[in-house]
């Protein structure tokens, strides 16, 4: 227990000097002669004998009481308030045609599904948002803490979902910086993963990357598929028949990573760029990006206290009050005698 005006204690020094005094004035009004002294210390003593003798105490207590109540007693306990400040990350998801390409898993998107859908269920305080692109970018959801929402919105994720063919990797990094237009955490991270190099979009991918810069957005990029390429096979939907993809010139289309550019964009907004050639390491990379942007824990330490001079003050009260009761009932043994 703690005092907020402790010098209020001082007075306690005089508590002896007082009672003292009391005892003392009470010493002389029993300065009477022997033989009537002698008669009352024979009687039975009665209660308010008992009262009368020891009132100087009780008077001296109520002081004590008020003397610790007028101190202000506090009762104080550390309260530690822990905030934590999550990071805001988008999600960028190549969903072209190329994206079929079965070098990784099932495909690479099933297999890039797979993997962020494990990212998204180790969140805790960050907030994720989620973007699509192939020809043209779409935002599927905003930053959100619902995750189960961004698991449902992500099971939609497939090559149909954005009718344009091609690949607008700047217009996506474009897409992902509007989501944070209005967000004033410090915190903000893109993930764009691609199998592709830049071929549409309304948006240079390095220009983008330069407004996003200016707005504090870090770029993780990611290249999943062969370094070198693969042919793409797609199903003929007239005949059925699975068969390679030809441009106009009828040779085999290759897909392959703009590795190159996919490093300057991370590089430009103190991001990293990460290879991906198989459904291990592309868990691994979005392991590591989690790692890497850790939420930032706040916390503050403080002393509440609560007043605790109604202990030492309703006693104090109540016992004035019994006193003032009795005495009022009280006959001077001396008188009555």
């Amino acid at each position: 227990m703690l005092f907020s005006a402790p010098y209020i204690l001082l007075l306690l020094l005089i508590l002896p000097f007082y009672h003292l005094n009391i005892v003392n004035k009470k010493k002389l009004k029993k300065s009477i002669p022997f033989p009537t002294f002698y008669i009352i210390k024979n009687q039975k003593k009665s209660w308010k004998t008992y009262f009368y003798t020891y009132s100087s105490y009780i008077n001296t207590f109520i002081l004590f009481l008020l003397i610790l109540a007028l101190a202000r007693p506090q009762v104080g306990h550390e309260i530690k308030e822990t905030k934590l400040k999550g990071v805001d990350i988008v999600l960028a998801i190549d969903t072209s045609s190329s994206m079929l390409a079965q070098d990784i898993g099932k495909n690479r998107i099933e297999t890039a599904k797979n993997v962020i859908s494990k990212f998204v269920k180790k969140q805790d305080n960050n907030r994720l948002g989620l973007v699509t692109f192939s020809g043209k970018s779409f935002t599927l959801s905003p930053l959100t803490n619902d995750y189960e929402f961004i698991l449902e919105q992500l099971d939609l994720v497939n090559t149909e979902i954005v009718k344009t063919g091609g690949t607008a990797i700047g217009d996506a990094i474009a897409n992902g910086t509007y989501i944070f237009e209005k967000i004033k955490n410090k915190s903000k991270v893109i993930i764009l993963l691609t199998d592709g190099e830049n071929n549409m979009g309304q948006i240079s991918p390095i220009r983008a990357s330069e407004i996003a810069k200016t707005k504090g957005i870090k770029i993780y990029t990611i290249g999943i598929g062969k370094p070198e390429g693969v042919p793409l096979k797609i199903v003929d939907p007239k005949t059925g028949i699975e068969e390679y993809q030809k441009d106009i010139r009828g040779e085999i289309i290759i897909t392959k990573i703009n590795e190159e550019e996919l490093k300057e964009i991370a590089a430009m907004t103190n991001g990293e760029y990460f290879s991906a050639d198989n459904a291990k390491t592309l868990d691994d990379i979005y392991s590591k990006i989690n790692s890497l942007e850790k939420s930032e824990i706040i916390t503050k330490n403080y002393k509440k206290f609560s007043e605790k001079f109604h202990y030492f003050l309703i006693p104090a009260v109540l016992i004035i009050f019994i006193v003032f009761i009795l005495d009022k009932k009280i006959i001077n043994p001396l008188k009555s005698s």
